[in-house]
């Protein structure tokens, strides 16, 4: 449904703004095809360090050594979750 302006008039009838129709172009439509997401779980890993994940973090409030950062170190097998402070990227 288009939208109305405010009233700042007596102009009648309302001034309407038509909706807007974005089109999808041929080329973004064939790139979104190919973005599948699996919907299947992944297996855990079976030995300590196979798999690994990795996530930076920042700016965060500088530490007394000056590190605005922190990487966080995950092992899939274990669950154990590391983290250190880093300075930059």
């Amino acid at each position: 449904m288009p939208g109305k302006l405010h009233k700042v008039t007596n102009i009648t009838p309302a001034i309407t703004i038509p909706a807007l129709k974005r089109m999808t172009s041929s080329t973004c439509k064939l790139a979104k095809m190919r973005k599948q997401i699996s919907r299947e779980l992944s297996t855990q890993k079976s030995h300590k360090l196979e798999q690994i994940f990795l996530d930076i973090a920042g700016l965060i409030t500088p530490t007394q050594k000056g590190s605005y950062f922190v990487i966080e170190i995950v092992d899939d097998w274990s669950r154990m979750a590391w983290e250190f402070p880093i300075k930059g990227k």
